[in-house]
């Protein structure tokens, strides 16, 4: 019966109990990393391999973990106790177990990573013993490139992943996110958001989406998307052309809100009056998926209902313009939202509204006598091709094909009739035309 009346542990002896037991296990890296260099990953040992002393101390760790989380977050049967967390987070603090811990979730078995992930979480959002507000301050820089950099540990990915969505709450952390060099947005484009695992790539996306969405992050969102405007949304573009599905729904979605936010008035501006992301758009409602072609429809109606369209992007609309219409009377044919359907007659309104091309002259055959002259003439736009016509399982629209970029017949060469240099110029050109009846929902 001498363990009921066992004298209760003070703060500072759990912490100290702790820092033994990490100190114990020759993995552990008590000391902070240099920058550039990664600690120890999941995936560089094996628990079976390890020495079985190395196992017997990873194992107090985990004990000396749960009793830390017992005290700082209470159990069913205990309520924490305000002035035992402060000096909890406080002596954690002192002794730079938050660090060590972050550092070292890779060594950690799953239990114990678990349960060092839940305290760091807790002192975060209580921001206990001014964790968030002094120690990771403090410690910016480090705190969230070790936190990105083991995202490629698939081991710890969604442990650190769920730390980095929590620091976001913190603006001063968030801004690591926003530095000129972008190495945060890269990380995520090259590597996290495509990863072939659905599980991390999902996980990573989640906390990309809270980067850019989170409203008390929008200044810092708008100026980031001002100044790397392009090397932003070059990288943007090849998401919404991945060959995974999730990544691509996700953000055509995530686009959509970008562009509709009136924080990113000037970004819109800029995304929408650009001629070749018009193509891609049109070129993803084609897909047989009507969960993405949906999601390009509520991106296509920006370019569309925009009143200051650009040239070029006004001449692939109105070229296109009974062809599109055609497309939107046939789209999600059986969706009864009457948001969905107002939007859509509000397309087709101002589609119908907008000048149809003008009818083009047959091309005459080049003088043989000047033949350069001759093919400059024959570069004028040619009258497109027909659509096929449509199947069951036809793609919906694609962007029409810019007649005016059309190329040219050789210098010397024989002319073409006027229909064969119209279907091979608008083959060459863009994406297919627009096809007038898209599958319907499933």
């Amino acid at each position: 019966m001498a363990f009921m009346f066992k004298k209760k542990k003070s703060p500072q002896q759990l912490t100290n109990q702790l820092v033994e037991a990490l100190r114990s296990v020759s993995m552990v890296l008590t000391r902070p990393l240099e920058p550039g260099k990664l600690p120890p990953l999941s995936s560089s040992w094996n628990a079976a391999t390890i020495s079985q002393e190395d196992n017997t101390n990873l194992e107090t760790v985990g004990k000396r973990l749960v009793e830390v989380r017992s005290m700082m977050c209470g159990t069913t049967e205990n309520q924490p106790r305000r002035e035992d967390n402060l000096q909890l987070a406080t002596s954690l603090q002192t002794q730079g177990v938050p660090l060590t811990l972050i550092q070292n979730l890779g060594v950690l078995p799953f239990e114990a990573r678990n349960d060092a992930v839940h305290i760091l979480s807790y002192m975060i959002h209580g921001d206990l013993g001014q964790f968030a507000t002094k120690y990771l301050r403090a410690r910016s820089q480090q705190v969230i490139r070790l936190l990105v950099d083991l995202f490629a540990d698939s081991g710890v990915a969604l442990h650190c992943g769920s730390l980095l969505r929590d620091c976001l709450r913190y603006e001063f952390l968030a801004a690591e996110f926003f530095e000129p060099s972008c190495w945060a947005f890269d990380k995520f484009f090259d590597q996290y958001l495509v990863c072939e695992s659905f599980d991390i790539s999902s996980d990573a996306f989640a906390t990309f989406r809270d980067v850019l969405t989170i409203p008390k992050l929008k200044p810092a969102v708008y100026k980031f998307l001002v100044d790397n405007y392009d090397h932003f949304f070059a990288k943007y573009n090849k998401l919404l052309v991945s060959d995974q599905y999730v990544t691509q729904r996700q953000s055509l979605k995530l686009l959509g809100e970008l562009l509709l936010d009136r924080q990113n008035y000037n970004v819109m501006m800029n995304y929408i009056s650009d001629r070749n992301n018009l193509k891609l758009i049109m070129t993803l409602m084609r897909v047989k998926s009507p969960a993405i072609q949906m999601e390009a429809f509520h991106v296509f109606k920006v370019f569309v209902a925009n009143p200051r369209k650009s040239e070029p992007v006004a001449q692939i609309l109105s070229r296109n313009r009974d062809k599109i219409i055609s497309y939107l009377a046939n789209l999600n044919a059986d969706n009864a939202d009457q948001q969905f359907i107002e939007e859509r007659n509000l397309l087709t309104d101002t589609l119908s509204r907008m000048p149809a091309p003008a009818p083009k002259a047959a091309e005459k055959p080049p003088p043989a006598a000047d033949g350069a002259e001759a093919a400059n003439t024959s570069s004028e736009a040619p009258t497109p091709a027909a659509p096929p016509a449509a199947t069951p399982d036809a793609p919906p629209p694609a962007a029409q094909a810019d007649a005016a970029e059309s190329s040219a017949p050789a210098s010397g060469s024989a002319p073409k009739s006027s229909s064969t240099s119209a279907a091979e110029s608008e083959s060459a050109a863009e994406p297919s035309a627009v096809a007038a009846d898209p599958p319907k929902n499933p």
